[in-house]
């Protein structure tokens, strides 16, 4: 239960330790013997403390690379020419819910400012809000998005 009480108002990923069932959901009532997990804004699921199991983060991500179906990404963007794509493509791969990333191409050319390379990279998700985090994180690095 102490565990639980730290994922209040938070995702977690609890198995019904009889039925095998996985439930993600957002953490929104705790109490002595029973929670309360919203999965979506119309469903929510009552379960007993007693019968589940706290997935941790390793077992939740794996569970949803099993399940969640993949969207696939492609964003270019235009950064300066001493920019590491490798640096900026690991950073893409640790945030969460990005399940790989790739640089698929390099351009430098008449369409592309002087001192600045066009990077275009590959990526993809389990959760389709992570593409806006994505799109963040690059404009962050300095990025102009095309």
């Amino acid at each position: 239960m102490s565990i639980l009480k730290k994922h209040m108002g938070l995702e977690v990923g609890l198995r019904h330790i009889y039925s095998g069932k996985v439930h993600i959901g957002i953490l929104d009532k705790l109490t002595h013997e029973f929670l309360i997990l919203t999965k979506n804004k119309n469903n929510s699921v009552y379960l007993k403390l007693s019968n589940v199991e706290v997935l941790n983060n390793e077992d939740l991500l794996q569970w949803k690379l099993e399940n969640y179906p993949k969207k696939c990404y492609d964003v270019s963007g235009i950064f300066p020419e001493g920019c590491d794509p490798d640096i900026i493509v690991d950073t893409i791969e640790n945030l969460d819910n990005i399940v790989n990333a790739e640089v698929i191409g390099i351009y430098q050319g008449s369409q592309i400012p002087m001192g600045y390379i066009s990077i275009t990279i590959r990526y993809s998700v389990i959760d389709k809000n992570a593409s806006i985090i994505v799109e963040k994180l690059l404009k962050g690095f300095g990025s102009k998005l095309r």
